[in-house]
């Protein structure tokens, strides 16, 4: 009887995480470069007056995020703010909001806007030519990814 019920939850696990994979949207012509990363501990910040939301030590990572022409983010979260500011082209941003429940930005170079932690969202290149933009994300699981790729909701394409 044990062994029958390990067998089932293995294959639930299974079955479970081919699901996960066949919603995941990963994005398409997405290339990411580290710029700099380092792991910071919150109860040793420099300064009395500054503040760090984590409860444990956490990576910043700066990345350089090229989407190509057509080229998405496809739909995920980061784990905390994240700093995003757009370099070149046109990007498109469009998050699910619990009041509108779809709204879609469009920065153009030089601006640049800050993601919230747990914020589904996903970045289109909304132009001809490649989008670059730098991004510093926080509280990213050390040495774990930046984001973390989330079914596309249905009401928000």
């Amino acid at each position: 009887m044990r062994r029958a019920l390990i067998i089932i939850a293995v294959f639930s696990g299974a079955v479970l995480l081919v699901i996960e994979s066949a919603y995941a949207t990963p994005g398409v012509g997405l290339t990411r470069t580290v710029l700099a990363q380092s792991t910071v501990d919150p109860f040793q910040v420099g300064s009395d007056e500054i503040q760090m939301n984590a409860v444990n030590q956490a990576d910043i990572v700066t990345q350089q995020v090229t989407v190509a022409p057509g080229g998405d983010t496809g739909w995920h979260t980061h784990w905390g703010p994240a700093f995003v500011l757009v370099k070149s082209g046109t990007f498109s941003l469009t998050h699910v909001s619990h009041v509108t429940g779809c709204e879609t930005h469009v920065y153009q170079a030089g601006q640049g806007f800050v993601e919230g932690p747990n914020e589904v969202h996903i970045g289109r290149n909304a132009g001809d030519t490649p989008v670059e933009i730098v991004a510093t994300y926080t509280n990213v699981p050390i040495g774990g990814e930046v984001a973390q790729s989330v079914d596309a909701p249905a009401n928000c394409q």
